[in-house]
């Protein structure tokens, strides 16, 4: 009993360091693909964003701004089940060559 106790605590602690690790990764990864031309498209972008949410109620604003950080955790998690796939399957595939 006391084992797996142990064992748990130890699969949780590394399930812990795994998504740590994913979350840092994907931001890593996020940096490094925008370049100065991509950055400066964005920052036009959420430029003309904000000036078009200047111009709505605070009800439309306040829809628009959850709709909108919804489809961006959408986007975040579909990228972290991703990696976390790779990531086991790398595993797997370190098991199987007995590394």
């Amino acid at each position: 009993m006391l084992g797996s106790r142990k064992e748990g605590f130890a699969i949780e602690h590394l399930l812990n360091q795994m998504e740590e690790l994913i979350e840092l990764r994907i931001s890593e990864l996020t940096i490094k693909t925008r370049d100065k031309q991509e950055r400066s498209v964005l920052e036009k972008k959420i430029g003309r964003m904000e000036a078009i949410m200047n111009q709505l109620s605070e009800d439309d604003k306040e829809w628009l701004d959850c709709e909108l950080v919804a489809i961006g955790c959408s986007k975040e998690e579909d990228d972290k089940m991703i990696y976390k796939a790779g990531f086991c399957d790398s595993l797997k595939i370190m098991k199987l060559l007995g590394i």
